[in-house]
């Protein structure tokens, strides 16, 4: 995600191209290869309905830990910010959307990269003040220890005013959109290449949920990538199973382009920092030989308050051990009766998560597409591992590749081009 001053003006970025296009076919379109098109938003939606108990949001004046209280208690790895009363970004909502009575009053999505990327800023600024900055990944040997002192540098930049005294309105990140009710006709194209990939010929530039409002610009719904997958997957849409019974690699989806990997002793806070730089939401863990034994992502943090982020100072094997003790690959790699090992944040995370087994997820290049959906959504994931007959990792595959390999198939059918 994008992150601070440079991207605020993008952060609500509205979909209102796509009812201009809905509906609109070329005569010789068939069903087959129009899939996405023949298929409505509404139709996800009514899918998702009775899951969770509503929207949950902050206000864009209350403080950040307000906002990471708000998703540790759900569980959430991002909750909308809502406009205060007054706020002069309520103008720009009046100008999107001048035929809506009811404006929408999001300002944004506070995420667990977003408020990572905040935290890593500062730790940023702090080492240039004491002029120790060397950032690049391995460069440091504090980067492979979970010293006192970088447990205390940790929390005391969680503990500072500059920190706690953050608004939500401050950790806005650049993840998600916004959409008008009446646009729940829009087929699932245009939710896909216009909402989540905003017409940007770049995966990895893709934003993750769309938060709809209604005619009172309240925001009543959300829909994730995630979502419209187990769509795809469960209520099935005529035309693209052709596609998901072709192997990952005919598919063109083995390569090295999206697979970003760390060493097991790494501290957790510098994977999170590279991770931020590599602009990726999750990163392989690789012992000595290269094998795969772990996956760090933000949902690992989704229960994280400041209290906790001394915690981040730990190897991520170890971390990772600790926080999924069930999780057969981390076996005898953690140290829970030293340091960090018996901190408060992994009783507490269990607690609110429920999580035991770390959800490390893999497949061969000669699995199917539709195998690999289902292992995303069996196992509530957003990534699986392409790994070779050694355990070791060939590539990754995120909900994000998934949709954008359907996008691409029923583009290259209609002669269009990314733009």
């Amino acid at each position: 995600a994008v992150q601070g001053d440079e991207g605020r003006e993008g952060i609500v970025r509205d979909t209102g191209r796509m009812a201009a296009n809905a509906g609109e076919l070329p005569p010789s379109a068939r069903p087959s290869a129009a899939a996405l098109r023949n298929a409505a938003l509404g139709a996800v939606m009514r899918s998702c309905e009775g899951k969770g108990k509503g929207v949950v949001a902050v206000q864009g004046d209350e403080s950040v830990v307000h906002a990471m209280k708000k998703m540790a208690e759900h569980a959430l790895l991002a909750v909308p910010v809502l406009l205060p009363t007054g706020h002069p970004r309520a103008a720009d909502a009046s100008e999107r959307w001048p035929h809506v009575l009811g404006k929408p009053n999001l300002l944004g999505f506070v995420d667990v990269q977003s408020l990572l990327a905040k935290f890593v800023e500062f730790r940023r600024e702090q080492h240039r003040r004491n002029e120790g900055w060397r950032k690049s990944l391995g460069e440091d040997e504090e980067d492979f220890m979970d010293s006192e002192e970088v447990v205390k540098e940790l929390e005391d930049i969680a503990a500072s005013e500059q920190f706690l005294h953050l608004k939500s309105a401050d950790v806005v990140g650049n993840d998600g959109a916004v959409l008008y009710q009446l646009q729940e006709d829009a087929n699932l194209f245009q939710v896909v290449q216009d909402g989540f990939f905003q017409g940007n010929p770049d995966p990895k530039q893709a934003i993750h949920r769309i938060a709809v409002f209604n005619a009172s610009g309240n925001i009543y719904k959300m829909i994730s990538q995630s979502d419209v997958l187990r769509f795809i997957l469960h209520y099935g849409i005529g035309g693209l199973h052709e596609t998901m019974e072709q192997d990952v690699e005919s598919l063109d989806m083995v390569g090295k382009h999206g697979l970003i990997t760390v060493p097991e002793n790494l501290i957790v806070i510098e994977c999170f920092a590279y991770m931020i730089r590599q602009n990726v939401s999750g990163v392989a863990v690789t012992d000595a030989t290269g094998t795969l034994i772990g996956n760090l992502s933000a949902s690992d943090l989704r229960c994280i308050l400041p209290e906790h982020f001394g915690v981040l100072a730990m190897p991520v094997v170890e971390f990772l051990a600790l926080l999924y003790p069930e999780s057969e690959m981390l076996d005898g790699k953690a140290r829970a009766d030293k340091g960090l090992g018996a901190h408060p944040f992994f009783d507490w995370s269990k607690a609110n998560s429920g999580t035991k087994a770390m959800p490390l997820v893999t497949c061969s290049k000669k699995s199917c597409l539709k195998e690999v959906m289902q292992l995303i959504s069996e196992n509530h994931v957003h990534r699986v591992y392409i790994v070779d007959s050694l355990g070791k990792p060939l590539s990754v595959v995120t909900v994000t590749d998934v949709l954008h390999v359907f996008v691409r198939k029923e583009m290259a059918f209609f002669g269009e081009r990314d733009s």
